[in-house]
């Protein structure tokens, strides 16, 4: 059994708009990060200077934790920089089938 690790993520507004949105449509917070980090792209986006003012705790596996914690290592920032960067990445990429869900 893969032992759930819980991360305490601020997101941006924009970003967590999305989420919500997701989250309506009947996916968790914890579903659409654990998609994003399997579907990570080759090179890891650049972040996003802007404010994040908006909790979410997000709940992975100890193999995605694994993931997040090379990510951050190998860049140089923290894993839950790495979540932001990589569901931002993977809402953008998926925005037009996002959108078709409302």
């Amino acid at each position: 059994m893969t032992k759930r690790v819980a991360y305490n993520l601020y997101l941006s507004l924009p970003l967590h708009r999305q989420m919500t949105r997701l989250t309506e449509a009947g996916l968790s917070a914890s579903a659409v990060a654990r998609l994003a980090v399997q579907k990570r792209p080759i090179i890891l986006p650049d972040g996003d200077d802007a404010s994040c003012p908006v909790r979410t705790t997000i709940y992975v596996g100890s193999d995605t934790t694994a993931v997040l914690t090379e990510l951050a290592s190998a860049h140089g920032v923290s894993k839950a920089e790495v979540l932001r960067r990589l569901l931002t990445a993977y809402l953008d990429a998926n925005r037009d089938c996002i959108n078709a869900l409302f």
